[in-house]
């Protein structure tokens, strides 16, 4: 069932340029913090608004997976942005509060990236699509839920339908999902800028999904496209050799180039339960970014 539109229809920013500085300069330093209490501001006003935006935007574009609106003070959209397609493909978003602030001053006036309400991308199976439907409808209420058009035809028909549904982070995880029998990942990025084994090119992005260990599973389990024989050729050393107590799921590194979440749900840490994976919208002036972790490789 599709969410009601909301009742506000039009973008309301907490600060403008010219009502927060004028003609003053500022520091870059003291601008960066300023912007930042703006920016959180004007998500809180406006949540909803861009969760309606994004919707619409989500499916006249096709594009299933944008989570980030860059907003001008008149409330025009400039850009509409996938956080997850734009660490995969390793490009560079330049949100940071400098970024941000560098932006400002030279523009006279401040953009704002605003997420929607629903923060979190969920992905299962269609062959899993009643047990999955039954855990969200419990935990989360009616949500909408679609396909998600995979990238790369082959891997679609090599793997099978995907489902998908935004939702709010934090209202329910492994623990949850595991009282309805199913086991939750997080579906993120491993970030190593040494080894840049990414998407496109020497990129510094890889992703990969994390199961941490629960009733469902005996251990902490990771899904990887990395080629182990490409990892020990640039100077690195494989998580199986460096963490014996944690497992370790390899796909094809080809296919996952075109789309990798697909091959990751086929790839169930334990064929006796339905999988879903999750992804949350990064928020790269908030400093809610990939990072390299302990566990790497």
């Amino acid at each position: 069932m599709e969410r009601p539109i909301g009742d506000q229809t039009q973008f309301v920013p907490s600060v403008t340029f010219e009502n927060l500085y004028g003609d003053s300069r500022l520091a870059l330093d003291a601008l960066e913090k300023d912007l930042g209490r703006g920016i959180k501001e004007t998500q809180k006003l406006n949540a909803d608004w861009a969760e309606d935006q994004l919707r619409v935007l989500r499916k006249d574009r096709r594009e299933p997976l944008l989570d980030i609106l860059l907003v001008d003070e008149n409330g025009q959209i400039l850009r509409a942005i996938s956080t997850y397609w734009s660490y995969a493909r390793n490009a560079q978003l330049a949100l940071s509060p400098t970024d941000l602030a560098q932006f400002t001053v030279k523009n006279k006036k401040i953009v704002y990236p605003l997420v929607p309400q629903n923060d979190s991308a969920l992905f299962w199976l269609a062959r899993d699509e009643g047990r999955v439907q039954s855990a969200l409808q419990k935990y989360f209420g009616e949500v909408e839920v679609g396909d998600y058009l995979a990238a790369h035809p082959a891997a679609s028909e090599m793997t099978g339908s995907v489902r998908l549904a935004w939702v709010q982070k934090g209202r329910a995880g492994k623990s949850k999902f595991a009282d309805e029998g199913i086991i939750f990942g997080n579906l993120g990025f491993w970030v190593n800028r040494k080894l840049r084994l990414g998407n496109s090119g020497p990129g510094i992005y890889v992703q990969r999904v994390r199961f941490d260990d629960s009733r469902l599973l005996p251990e902490d389990t990771y899904i990887s496209p990395l080629d182990p024989t490409q990892v020990n050729k640039r100077g690195g050393k494989v998580m199986e050799d460096k963490y014996p107590n944690v497992r370790v799921i390899r796909v094809d590194p080809v296919l996952s180039k075109h789309d990798f979440i697909p091959l990751a749900l086929n790839s169930s840490p334990n064929s006796e339960y339905p999988v879903v994976l999750s992804y949350t919208t990064a928020r790269p002036w908030l400093d809610w970014v990939p990072k390299h972790g302990g566990v790497s490789s």
